[in-house]
């Protein structure tokens, strides 16, 4: 999506902010879709998670972004420029509840061009990359001053695009910075870019959802993180059929296109022995066996995370040390179909 020249990534639409106030607030999936989720995903749905502003400053004068927080006092976003992180002086930039600017400059242009190049990094340095806050963040877009464009294609990864859909731990949760998400460390590691739909505390997988990212196009692999939200909300069967919905649905308009299952990571219910976590996972097995595609693929969640050791005190949310176990076993699965 643009807005104002600049690359909205990872956001279908802007509405008029939910507290009355300036600007335009992002949506990660459109209204027509977001009316028929559960009423937590309706709220989900406005955090700005994996939301970025891309652009390429085009001279050498200084661009002002200015941005709001809604609902929140002050918060963080980080820069990049294309696949390195902006250094320690210029990293974090924070945003409050009143309108905040943003500026940014070329600097070192030439010589962080040399450096993308020189690891083969998938995105220019060209493009700055504002990476919104993770979490329960949501703003508000006041506008744009100064000369930009947005990104070309050769200037962003070639491998196209991960889309991720989810629960919070897809969404982030506990992941300490927008960065370390291990959907952005597993896009970095496959030299691909990731959108992300975690969807905190209400990944209810609504038949809705299902049309519209089958239907949305701009990915070239998607991960699908499900169970954990409806565990002990609705029953195995009723899973299946939401589960069959969603296979079936976005296998059909993407045949060629890998559909990665993946069901529950490890959680306090294992460490209980509850039996609807085992009942889950052997619904998820089945109806991937069931379809029976190549380009679908199961992945039990205890294959990539799995013990106690990698919760936080929630039972529920991987630690920064699961983040990273889920991100490396993640990885080490998804690159032999993904190069």
């Amino acid at each position: 999506m643009i807005y104002q020249n600049a690359e909205l990534f990872n956001i279908a639409e802007l509405i008029s902010p939910e507290d009355g106030g300036a600007g335009m607030q992002p949506l990660r999936c459109p209204s027509s879709v977001r009316a028929h989720l559960n009423t937590a995903a309706q709220n989900t749905a406005a955090y700005t998670t994996g939301c970025e502003l891309r652009f390429v400053i085009e001279d050498d004068q200084p661009v002002t972004v200015t941005l709001r927080n809604i609902g929140t006092p002050t918060a963080r976003v980080l820069v990049y420029y294309g696949s390195m992180q902006s250094g320690w002086k210029t990293l974090s930039y924070y945003t409050h509840d009143t309108a905040t600017e943003l500026t940014f400059q070329n600097s070192n242009s030439e010589r962080l061009e040399a450096f993308a190049k020189a690891a083969q990094f998938p995105f220019s340095s060209r493009v700055i990359r504002v990476l919104f806050p993770d979490g329960g963040t949501k703003m508000a877009l006041l506008g744009i001053r100064g000369n930009i464009r947005p990104p070309r294609p050769d200037e962003v990864p070639e491998r196209g695009c991960l889309l991720f859909y989810g629960s919070s731990i897809t969404h982030g949760s506990l992941s300490c910075s927008s960065n370390g998400m291990f959907t952005q460390r597993i896009a970095r590691a496959l030299k691909m870019d990731a959108q992300n739909q975690g969807y905190a505390g209400s990944c209810h997988i609504e038949p809705e959802m299902a049309d519209w990212l089958a239907q949305k196009g701009d990915w070239k692999a998607m991960v699908a993180e499900l169970g954990i939200n409806i565990v002990d909300t609705v029953e195995p069967e009723e899973y299946r059929r939401r589960v069959r919905y969603f296979i079936e649905t976005v296998h059909a308009a993407n045949p060629q296109k890998y559909l990665f299952m993946i069901d529950m990571y490890y959680s306090g219910r294992d460490f209980d022995k509850k039996p609807f976590a085992a009942a889950y996972r052997e619904v998820m097995a089945e109806e991937v066996a069931r379809i029976a595609s190549p380009y679908v693929v199961y992945i039990n969640g205890l294959s990539i995370m799995n013990g106690p050791e990698f919760l936080s005190s929630d039972f529920t949310h991987p630690s920064i040390d699961g983040v990273s176990e889920i991100a490396n076993n993640l990885t080490a699965r998804l690159r032999p179909y993904l190069g």
